[in-house]
């Protein structure tokens, strides 16, 4: 939990790493929804 707290804090402080984060994960969820159709 106390390395969570620091992470975020980090990222609070650098707000590109945010964007850059969320965008990676959107990503992320879009390949992963892509592979699951692909199997089918």
């Amino acid at each position: 939990m106390g390395a969570l707290s620091t992470a975020s804090l980090f990222i609070s402080k650098i707000p590109w790493l945010k964007i850059a984060l969320s965008a990676a994960g959107f990503l992320l969820g879009v390949a992963q929804g892509a592979a699951s159709l692909v199997r089918r």
